[in-house]
């Protein structure tokens, strides 16, 4: 593996972190917003058309590039999603 083929793979990730981040903190954001919202479906259905297409033709533009760095930037989406999920969930009191 070439120093080039790292620094693609490498960014691969760090852009596939930029859009798992932008996704679920779009979708956080619409969640938080859906209970003062007057039309909770329309702006629930119209974030995840905006949310998806983003994401899907990034991946697309991503596959054009090849196999490995689609991958790349798909573990980098799921990283984020991890991340974001670790950050946002309830902390659990100890049981002493």
């Amino acid at each position: 593996m070439t120093t080039a083929e790292i620094w693609r793979l490498t960014a691969a990730v760090l852009l596939g972190v930029l859009l798992g981040a932008g996704y679920f903190g779009a979708l956080w954001w619409t969640v938080r917003r859906l209970p003062r919202t007057p039309r909770p479906g329309f702006l629930m259905a119209g974030t995840f058309v905006v949310r998806i297409t983003l994401v899907v033709g990034a991946f697309y533009l991503l596959l054009l590039q090849g196999i490995g760095v689609l991958a790349a930037a798909m573990g980098g989406f799921l990283l984020a999603r991890f991340v974001w999920l670790r950050s946002k969930s309830p902390r659990s009191k100890p049981i002493c």
